[in-house]
């Protein structure tokens, strides 16, 4: 199944869909044409994200998202990015990071460069929150972690 949705750089879902496909085990295949010129010409190119994930079953498989303009040309909000941490007993730790606006190439950081990240420079639509693991190379309690945390997004670049 591929769903895609059509927002607003702020996040606004403009329009939506999905289709069944097929396509060759480790292969490509074209397996659909959206047709979004009506849209994209009420919305502009730089107010125009395509989002795409491919799932097989219930697990997405692959996301990608589309733009029509040079990042640094579109429209984005702050996507009120928001965190929750919290430690694991082997002493990793997992972060929630939330955005209510879209987020694009959201990243992770500690001030102090001491933390390994499961995963980094992902988007976010709005509402969505994704789960990312933290692995501290050397101990450190949960508040001082916290406090050492960086996340922010392409928005935060201008």
């Amino acid at each position: 199944m591929v769903e895609w949705a059509l927002t607003t750089a702020a996040g606004n879902l403009i329009e939506d869909g999905e289709v069944v496909v097929t396509t060759p085990l480790r292969g490509s295949a074209l397996v659909h044409t959206l047709d979004l010129h009506a849209a994209l010409a009420q919305a502009g190119v730089r107010d125009a994200l395509v989002w795409l994930k491919l799932r097989v079953g219930v697990e997405i498989v692959t996301e990608n998202l589309v733009l029509f303009t040079r990042p640094k040309h579109l429209k984005l909000v702050d996507p009120q990015l928001s965190t929750t941490l919290e430690a694991n007993d082997d002493g990793h730790y997992t972060l929630q990071v939330r955005a209510e606006k879209a987020a694009l190439w959201v990243w992770c950081a500690a001030q102090d460069g001491q933390v390994k990240f499961t995963d980094n420079f992902f988007h976010l639509r709005a509402g969505e929150t994704r789960t990312v693991e933290l692995t501290p190379t050397r101990p450190i309690t949960p508040a001082a972690l916290d406090a050492q945390l960086i996340v922010r997004s392409l928005a935060d670049t201008y």
